[in-house]
């Protein structure tokens, strides 16, 4: 019973992951189409997203249930997106055009790695992982 409420909690913090993956590339296409009026949305999704992913490792590490090479990817994932500009807390923050257009990159190659708007997605690992790894794969190319 306790292992099953443990993988619960895996799987709760791995579709929360997904879940702000797939925000953050409808808030990049929202600010997209309106010609960038709010910059923070999206930083703000951003740091959703770290601290979600923060979390869900010191879970992991706290539970002693992560593998090795799921905290390795869990650690790549925090750093891959911690490339892109911080959320400061400061309004009004105004991207470069530089960084608006890493972040559109972003909300393009996040659908073709399974993560967006329609796109259906499961708490389980394997299909995190494999979504994870053509993210990265798309980043490089």
């Amino acid at each position: 019973m306790k292992n099953n409420r443990i993988d619960d909690a895996i799987s709760s913090h791995t579709f929360q992951v997904q879940t702000d993956l797939v925000e953050l590339e409808s808030a990049i296409h929202y600010q997209m189409d309106h010609i960038w009026q709010d910059d923070n949305v999206v930083l703000e999704k951003m740091e959703d997203i770290k601290e979600e992913l923060n979390s869900f490792m010191k879970l992991g590490q706290s539970l002693e249930r992560l593998t090795k090479e799921q905290e390795k990817e869990l650690t790549i994932l925090y750093n891959y997106v911690s490339e892109y500009p911080d959320y400061t807390g400061v309004p009004n923050t105004v991207l470069s055009s530089a960084d608006r257009k890493k972040l559109e990159i972003l909300a393009s190659n996040l659908p073709k790695a399974g993560w967006g708007m329609n796109i259906g997605y499961s708490g389980d690992w394997d299909s995190f992982s494999e979504k994870l790894n053509k993210l990265l794969k798309q980043s490089t190319h």
